[in-house]
């Protein structure tokens, strides 16, 4: 029992990764286990107390010790409790982040050239959730702020597959962010999990904008090609795309 209480009551240092916080965690089960045999050594005792001479004093002998071992019993469920908490919010935490590094890595496939300032990152799994998706937004922030000019119709179609391609790798996002959502509301970070949630909307309404603009100034060029083709000396097409290149791309 004494070795027990000294095991309920350690305190445990902070895991340092994941694969820790799984190993304590097991720890605390095992704990637990040993606790339980404790409780049927416990009930044998009562048993054995009930035939001794002096019943009373035994009995109170017991008591003592089953006082001892509730609160033993309820350390040892609170630890169990309180690792597999840290487990599962860790882990649900890798898997966000594993999302999140994903759509980054799409993006950057479809944008190689993107030069995101990397930032330091936090090494509590808690306080970083909210901020998986960072180096996607400021990515995603870079590429609006310096489009990729299209230098030829081919290469303007290819500008707007890329466009539509980066919409989707936003509505992934955004899935992410809402699962994150459900799991802080009500919670210290919800406020930076909606924060973020609000920049990746905005990202979202200028790609939609700049799409729709890509799209206008592809059917210009198309007319204006066409009219080229032609030889009509209308110089309407013309000025039509060259209007809408500069909207684009002012």
């Amino acid at each position: 029992m004494d070795d027990l209480q000294k095991d309920a009551f350690k305190n445990i240092d902070k895991p340092e990764h994941f694969d820790k916080a799984r190993e304590i965690e097991n720890e605390a089960v095992l704990f637990a286990k040993e606790v339980r045999k404790a409780n049927r050594m416990i009930t044998q005792l009562e048993t054995e107390a009930e035939n001794q001479e002096n019943k009373n004093f035994s009995k109170g002998l017991i008591d003592e010790q089953k006082l001892r071992f509730r609160r033993i019993a309820e350390a040892a469920a609170t630890k169990v409790e309180q690792n597999r908490a840290v487990v599962l919010n860790w882990g649900f935490y890798l898997d966000m982040k594993s999302e999140a590094d994903k759509i980054y890595d799409d993006l950057i496939l479809l944008y190689p050239d993107i030069v995101v300032k990397e930032e330091a990152e936090e090494l509590d799994y808690s306080k970083a959730l909210p901020y998986v998706l960072s180096k996607f937004l400021s990515s995603s922030d870079s590429l609006l702020n310096n489009p990729t000019k299209p230098d030829s119709q081919k290469n303007g179609i290819c500008v707007q597959e890329k466009m539509k391609k980066s919409q989707d790798l936003t509505k992934r996002g955004l899935k992410v962010l809402t699962k994150i959502g459900e799991c802080t509301e009500k919670t210290p970070s919800h406020q930076a999990v909606w924060d973020q949630t609000c920049k990746l909307k905005k990202i979202m309404t200028a790609l939609d904008t700049k799409s729709q603009d890509l799209d206008k100034l592809l059917q210009r060029w198309d007319t204006m090609v066409k009219s080229e083709i032609i030889d009509d000396l209308d110089f309407q097409p013309l000025l039509a795309f060259m209007n809408q290149y500069v909207k684009c791309f002012g």
